[in-house]
């Protein structure tokens, strides 16, 4: 690909979240919405390997230390932060779903009273629809939460393995891998995003 292609690349990509930053939220359910890849409590693991930022116009001088290990950290936290923002998606999908079948449920069930042929409508056809693709929604979630759960496990144990190779590491996973693993586990723990209750 050209120069003048690639670095049009990155201005464009710089553009678009200079744009999107520039745009508020036009409620706080969108400003819930918007991805936390750094949220509060989130624990920080310590790796070994001293991975730099990919260089952009500037060739690094190579070190030892670093192109040894590089390769094998660089690719395990691709995969780990590609995960983390697929959490975020799923997150955002499950709270602003849950949020807006509860303000439909709660919109019928005030103006269901309005009169008794709208109500008998409402709480016999519409709601139990309503109802039934929520609990669809909420086990949709739970496998897509599950598998990622799943995922997540694989890609800090890859760290774990690069940790052990490199740096005779053998421990990584349970000593600090796992604590980045808990507290995903909970912040997006169904319980606690599509709480229906």
């Amino acid at each position: 690909m050209p120069w003048d292609q690639i670095t049009g690349s990155f201005d464009t990509a710089r553009g678009w979240g200079e744009l999107r930053d520039s745009i508020p939220p036009l409620n706080a359910a969108d400003s819930a919405a918007e991805p936390d890849l750094s949220p509060a409590g989130m624990p920080q693991v310590p790796l070994s390997c001293p991975i730099e930022p990919e260089p952009v116009n500037t060739p690094r001088q190579p070190d030892s230390a670093r192109d040894g290990c590089e390769p094998c950290f660089r690719e395990a936290i691709r995969k780990l932060d590609f995960n983390r923002r697929i959490f975020e998606r799923l997150r955002a999908i499950g709270s602003s779903t849950i949020t807006m079948t509860k303000k439909a449920i709660a919109f019928g069930d005030s103006t269901s009273g309005i009169h008794a042929v709208v109500g008998l409508e409402w709480s016999t056809a519409v709601k139990p629809k309503i109802e039934q693709s929520q609990r669809e929604f909420k086990s949709a979630y739970s496998a897509k939460y599950r598998e990622l759960m799943h995922s997540l496990e694989a890609n800090l144990r890859d760290l774990g393995r690069c940790e052990e190779r490199y740096f005779n590491n053998r421990d990584w996973y349970a000593r600090q891998g796992y604590m980045l693993y808990s507290f995903m586990e909970h912040r997006y723990s169904p319980d606690l995003v599509i709480n229906i209750d």
